[in-house]
C-alpha cells in the first residue's frame, strides 16, 4: 500500500513542475526544446566542471602545506574550510587560480572559459538574446554542443576523470 502523503507531495510537485514549464513556454521566445536542452546541458556540465575546478584548487593548497594521507580529518576540515571560500568566488576567477596553479593546461583552460561562456549567455537571456535565438539553427546548437564536448575531451586527455559532484553526493564527501 503506497503512502498517501507520499501521493500528495508527488502531486504537488507535478503541479508545481507544469506551472513553471507554462511560464518558461512563454516566458522566452527562443526557448524551442532543442534550446531549453542545450541550456540543461551547458548548466548540468558547468556546475560539474565547476566542481572539479573546486577539488583540483583544494588538492594544490592541501599538496602546497604537506598533508599526508595520514592527516585525515585535518585534510577533511581544511577542504570543507576552502571549499567555503570558493563558494565566493565565481567561475571564471577559479580558472584564473588553477592557470596560475598551472595544475591544468592552458588549452583546456580556454575551453572551460568558452563553457563559461554559453553558461554567461543563458544567465543573461536580455543581453544574449540574439546568441540564443541563433541556437534555434541546428548549425549553431551544434557548435554549442561541441564547445561542451570539447571541454568534456580536455579534461579527459588532462586526466580529470573524477565526478567529484556524483562523489559529494554519494556521501564522500573529503576531497582526495
Amino acid at each position: 500500500m503506497s503512502d498517501p502523503n507520499i501521493s500528495k507531495l508527488e502531486e504537488k510537485i507535478k503541479q508545481i513542475q507544469h506551472k513553471l514549464d507554462e511560464a518558461e513556454a512563454t516566458d522566452f521566445i527562443y526557448l524551442t526544446r532543442s534550446v531549453q536542452q542545450l541550456r540543461h546541458d551547458i548548466l548540468y556540465l558547468h556546475t560539474s566542471l565547476e566542481a572539479s575546478i573546486d577539488k583540483k584548487i583544494i588538492q594544490h593548497i592541501q599538496e602546497r602545506i604537506n598533508l599526508t594521507v595520514q592527516a585525515t580529518q585535518e585534510k577533511a576540515n581544511l577542504s570543507y574550510n576552502i571549499r567555503t571560500l570558493l563558494n565566493e568566488i565565481d567561475f571564471s576567477k577559479k580558472l584564473k587560480i588553477i592557470d596560475q596553479q598551472k595544475s591544468i593546461p592552458k588549452k583546456v583552460i580556454k575551453k572551460l572559459f568558452a563553457v563559461n561562456d554559453l553558461r554567461v549567455y543563458f544567465a543573461h537571456p536580455i543581453s544574449h538574446r540574439a546568441k540564443l535565438v541563433s541556437y534555434q539553427e541546428p548549425k549553431n546548437l551544434l557548435k554549442a554542443y561541441e564547445i561542451l564536448n570539447d571541454a568534456l575531451d580536455s579534461l579527459k586527455e588532462a586526466g580529470i576523470e573524477d565526478r567529484p559532484l556524483v562523489l559529494y553526493m554519494n556521501g564522500r564527501k573529503s576531497a582526495k
